[in-house]
């Protein structure tokens, strides 16, 4: 088997997912932007053998120097969003992951967290067959929603809730309207999405700045999308935005927003609905799915529930835990109870090690964003 670790300029990172289901969380250039939002460096896994591929998108990170003395030792977790292994079908699983897991020892890897997608199955007895549980744990995180762009519009249009269709017809009749891509509305759609983000008291992780959704912009053209509610009365008022990407037939709401000023008309309702259509059959662009998301960390809150509105389709979520490197991991827990006098641990935290004691918490120092948005 040939095994490599990739920087984002390496062709074979573009060249396998020419051959490989993929979705805008596995282009380099989208590792790349998060990787430098998150504190690491993109890389991938690569493998090939027996005319089969595996790519692994990763952000590295080196340990704290007060875990890590020897500066020797690092850890991996997978972009924010969905960015699962992607291996071709027919590909031994278990063999490849074993080859994973050689390689990221010999990297000097600890621990690795790997977000899986809703959309891009992967069986998850292959995931854990002949693994040692103690080594590789797979969580469930509850259900996503998503929109089947294959159906034809009054199939999709029959999904949508009831009181959900009245709200977005009231919508069009006060005189709400969508636009699509107009660029130079952008930073209208930042303002609103911070203003959206200090509404809800999102934690300091969700507070993206215009470094961040530039680059996003100038990495994926038009793969990315942006939806403009424009408010009644004339004056060209953005009442709610969002950026939408769009690759490889799936479609994801990445992130969006509601002014201020109208948070009551709920002009998000029309916006989603109207993006259904833009992107499906309607549009004529040839898409598979409209992926919304999930609830806040996976749990079905308001959030959820706003989502499954537009949709009966549901898909899971999960997330691996991988302990590569078990006599390391120890030591460094050992470590971290030492230089935090704490002898416990939170137990949905990985890796465990990464976590702060809320004596001396800093909201910069969490691991990483909820695993849904």
């Amino acid at each position: 088997m040939k095994t490599a670790w990739l920087d984002p300029q390496d062709s074979r990172w573009s060249d396998a997912l020419a051959g490989l289901a993929h979705d805008v969380y596995h282009l380099p250039g989208y590792v790349e932007l998060a990787a430098a939002d998150e504190g690491g460096e993109a890389i991938a896994f690569w493998a090939e053998h027996d005319g089969h591929t595996m790519l692994a998108p990763l952000v590295e990170r080196m340990l704290p120097d007060t875990l890590d003395p020897d500066a020797g030792c690092r850890d991996v977790a997978g972009p924010y969003g969905y960015p699962t292994p992607l291996l071709s079908a027919g590909a031994d699983v278990p063999l490849f992951f074993e080859a994973m897991k050689d390689a990221a020892i010999d990297r000097g890897l600890v621990t690795a967290f790997l977000r899986l997608h809703p959309l891009i199955e992967l069986s998850r007895e292959s995931w854990l067959e002949g693994s040692d549980q103690q080594q590789l744990i797979c969580i469930d995180h509850g259900q996503t929603v998503y929109v089947d762009l294959g159906l034809d519009e009054s199939d999709q249009w029959g999904q949508v809730r009831s009181r959900l269709r009245s709200q977005i017809r009231k919508l069009v009749r006060d005189g709400f309207t969508v636009s699509w891509n107009d660029w130079s509305r952008y930073g209208n759609f930042l303002s609103i999405y911070e203003q959206t983000m200090r509404q809800v008291a999102a934690s300091e992780r969700y507070f993206f700045g215009p470094d961040y959704f530039f680059g996003l912009k100038a990495v994926l053209g038009d793969r990315l999308h942006l939806g403009l509610v424009e408010a009644p009365g004339g004056n060209k008022e953005i009442a709610a935005a969002a950026v939408f990407t769009e690759v490889d037939g799936l479609v994801e709401y990445h992130l969006g927003g509601t002014a201020d000023d109208w948070r009551r008309s709920g002009p998000s309702r029309l916006l989603f609905d109207a993006a259904r259509r833009f992107f499906g059959q309607e549009g004529g662009r040839g898409n598979r799915a409209l992926h919304l998301g999930g609830g806040l960390g996976g749990d079905e809150d308001s959030l959820f529930r706003f989502k499954a509105g537009f949709s009966r389709c549901r898909a899971r979520f999960s997330t691996l835990r991988w302990t590569l490197d078990q006599e390391k991991n120890r030591h460094i827990e050992s470590l971290w109870r030492k230089v935090h006098g704490v002898t416990t641990f939170e137990p949905d935290f990985f890796p465990r090690y990464r976590q702060v004691p809320p004596s001396t918490f800093q909201p910069d120092a969490l691991d990483a964003r909820p695993v849904c948005s």
